[in-house]
């Protein structure tokens, strides 16, 4: 008897640099085992919001799917994609490790300078 395993959890990794590169995924059951190898036929893939995807998905033959990419950087969003299954919810995964990079730093940079401007402000108050 067969049964079409859904996809509870997956991992993902982003390799590559520039904004273009390649997200490995691994996509398992709800019993954490591997749905695969040769089940990337019946799943789609599209990109987050600031990835897209640029090629058909590979099968590595060890139960985890390369998907050819492209992302912006400085989006809000690390390089992810989005897992359609028939009759199923779709999965978002990403590389966690991304996720934001770069956005928490332009804040801060934008803080200190802030706190800089301010405590200018204060001394030309106090001297004059």
């Amino acid at each position: 008897m067969w049964t079409q395993a859904s996809i509870h959890r997956a991992r993902a990794t982003f390799d590559g640099s520039g904004g273009k590169g390649t997200i490995t995924i691994i996509p398992r059951d709800k019993y954490g085992n591997n749905v695969g190898p040769g089940r990337g036929d019946g799943l789609s893939f599209a990109g987050v919001p600031g990835t897209t995807v640029t090629g058909p998905v590979r099968d590595n033959g060890d139960g985890s799917y390369s998907v050819p990419v492209t992302w912006n950087p400085g989006s809000a969003n690390g390089p992810g994609v989005v897992i359609g299954q028939p009759g199923r919810p779709s999965v978002v995964v990403a590389d966690p490790r991304l996720a934001g990079k770069g956005r928490c730093r332009k804040w801060k940079i934008l803080f200190w300078l802030t706190f800089i401007a301010a405590l200018i402000l204060l001394l030309l108050w106090i001297l004059k």
